[in-house]
């Protein structure tokens, strides 16, 4: 059955250097951080967490407004004192299969995942189509036109970046 998604790719960057320079137990206190601010914020903007993955996560919604307000919260929470790692975040909005009722295949849950792979740390990239959903307390940042490793035509992209309040 095809449907309608938007999906985001979430992942701290670094996560494997900063387990090897710190150990198993402050690997896993920055990843229960990661998790529990996830979860908080996937709660706030009514995203379904589809899958953990390892450090990351997929988020999904029906329509990206909310997708894009719920990474950029999360992406301002990080990095912190209780989390140091940056996240780095792909999104991407379109028709998908819904296989088995319960994942997702097709081209726009692999764009999120490969925007997520070529987002700078701290940064969430997104279609050029997906920008005009961002909420206010996002910078956009047009790209240009960037091939997507795996698609088969390069696309329009923007960088989102949370907003920081400096008070």
């Amino acid at each position: 059955m095809r449907v309608d998604r938007s999906f985001a790719f979430a992942d701290l960057c670094g996560f494997t250097n900063f387990t090897a320079e710190n150990g198993d137990d402050a690997a896993l206190d920055v990843l229960a951080e990661f998790r529990h601010h996830t979860r908080d914020v996937a709660t706030e903007w009514a995203v379904h967490i589809d899958k953990w993955l390892g450090d990351g996560a997929m988020l999904v919604t029906d329509t990206p407004a909310p997708l894009l307000a719920a990474v950029v919260e999360l992406s301002s929470h990080f990095p912190s004192a209780q989390c140091p790692l940056a996240l780095r975040i792909g999104a991407a909005h379109g028709s998908v299969l819904l296989f088995e009722g319960d994942d997702y295949t097709g081209g726009v849950v692999n764009a999120a995942a490969r925007l997520s792979d070529m987002a700078e740390p701290g940064s969430i990239l997104v279609p050029a189509a997906m920008a005009e959903f961002a909420p206010p307390t996002a910078a956009t940042i047009p790209l240009g036109d960037r091939q997507i490793r795996g698609l088969p035509h390069a696309q329009s992209l923007v960088v989102l970046r949370p907003v920081r309040n400096e008070t």
